[in-house]
């Protein structure tokens, strides 16, 4: 477990230095702005497709 924590912790602090910021901030957009946003579209789209599969109707 610690190994894999450390292994997403030089991932981030990897992306940090590419985008010249730091840690803390690629944790923020990551988790804070990227995931929800991810999963809202997900929701959405799990969402509207449930809905359209409702209201289709076969016709026999």
């Amino acid at each position: 477990m610690e190994e894999t924590f450390d292994d997403f912790v030089y991932l981030f602090e990897s992306i940090a230095y590419i985008f010249h910021t730091d840690y803390k901030e690629v944790c923020v957009c990551i988790f804070g702005i990227i995931w929800p946003a991810i999963t809202l579209l997900l929701a959405i789209k799990a969402f509207t497709n449930k809905t359209k599969k409702v209201l289709v109707r076969k016709v026999i």
